[in-house]
């Protein structure tokens, strides 16, 4: 189990973008045999847009964004309630003898969506995002992965929210040009110490091309050298 969460926090460090970090997350889950997970933020408000990491099926996914499904997905309601993780599956909807929250799970299990365990995130007292690890139903070998295995799913779940909300809420910009994320990733990596043969081992590049990222972001921040380079970025608001 070290080996596989050491795995998951090398990649997610190495993460820039939407795609590593599902590819990351995507990674534990199956280590786990959990092989869908949908990380969610919740708005707190019907002006707030849902935003969405998942491995979930795509028509699924648009479906939900779309239709603004987080205001009736009986389990978005629960994480609100609890605030602590819970497993779940469409009993949930027939105990609470609603039916909308019925037809919900009805749809959800056209998508083989129909048993999971949800991990709610906190801050200052109010949850802000969770975290779904989800099947087409309930196999005991499932249930018994994700009892066993609930206190590393919590952890690396609250691990990926802070390198969300670090990473993907922002973005680092020169006057009015922006790094790339491979380049502030470059950047960043340098920053700490690492050498450009050093990052083209950890990001599986070639040594000139982790140079040819740095020496471009040098140039547009006007720097020259790493320390100049990273003095000089602003973080700036992103929207993901």
């Amino acid at each position: 189990m070290h080996r596989v969460f050491e795995e998951y926090l090398h990649r997610l460090l190495l993460a820039a973008d939407k795609q590593q970090l599902r590819e990351a997350m995507g990674g534990i889950a199956a280590d786990f045999e959990l092989h869908n997970f949908a990380y969610i933020t919740i708005p707190r408000t019907v002006k707030q847009k849902l935003r969405a990491i998942s491995n979930y099926p795509p028509d699924w996914v648009t479906r939900y964004q779309e239709n603004h499904y987080e205001r009736r997905d009986p389990v978005v309601s629960r994480a609100r309630r609890l605030s602590t993780m819970f497993e779940w599956d469409p009993g949930l909807a027939c105990r609470e003898r609603n039916g909308i929250e019925q037809r919900f799970f009805g749809e959800a299990a056209d998508f083989g969506i129909q048993y999971g365990l949800t991990i709610p995130i906190e801050e200052a007292g109010v949850v802000v995002a969770a975290t779904t690890f989800a099947t087409d139903r309930r196999r005991p070998a499932y249930t018994a992965s994700v009892r066993r295995h609930s206190p590393v799913l919590q952890f690396a779940v609250y691990c990926f929210h802070a390198h969300v909300r670090q990473n993907l809420n922002r973005s680092h910009v020169a006057g009015n040009l922006s790094l790339t994320p491979r380049q502030q990733q470059c950047i960043d990596l340098c920053a700490i110490g690492k050498t450009c043969p050093d990052i083209a081992e950890l990001l599986k590049l070639k040594p000139r091309t982790v140079t040819y990222h740095v020496q471009n972001a040098k140039i547009k921040l006007r720097a020259r050298t790493i320390g100049q380079a990273t003095a000089s970025l602003i973080p700036a608001k992103k929207i993901w």
